[in-house]
């Protein structure tokens, strides 16, 4: 677990990551960021330190925040729920 500035807890879960073969092709593991919006400012710190993983193709992330404008918030949110390999609370 890591601990941020201001006493914000990071906990990273990490579930069924693929071995590294540097031969195969593989998908971003996604990353589901679970957080309150007062720490969003904290979230946005998270994501730059992970950005070069990001650049790479090793992960992806998604938060509700990427819910586009009428779209329906619950199904979004369970569906990256469902195919979230690592979350971040």
């Amino acid at each position: 677990m890591g601990v941020f500035p201001l006493g914000l807890s990071i906990r990273v879960v990490l579930m069924a990551m693929p071995a590294y073969n540097s031969e195969a092709p593989f998908s971003p593991v996604e990353i589901f960021y679970s957080y309150s919006h007062k720490d969003e400012v904290l979230r946005d710190e998270l994501e730059k330190h992970l950005s070069i993983l990001k650049r790479q193709g090793v992960i992806s992330g998604w938060h509700d925040r990427r819910i586009a404008a009428g779209s329906e918030w619950a199904g979004e949110i369970d569906e990256h729920l469902e195919s979230a390999k690592s979350f971040c609370c």
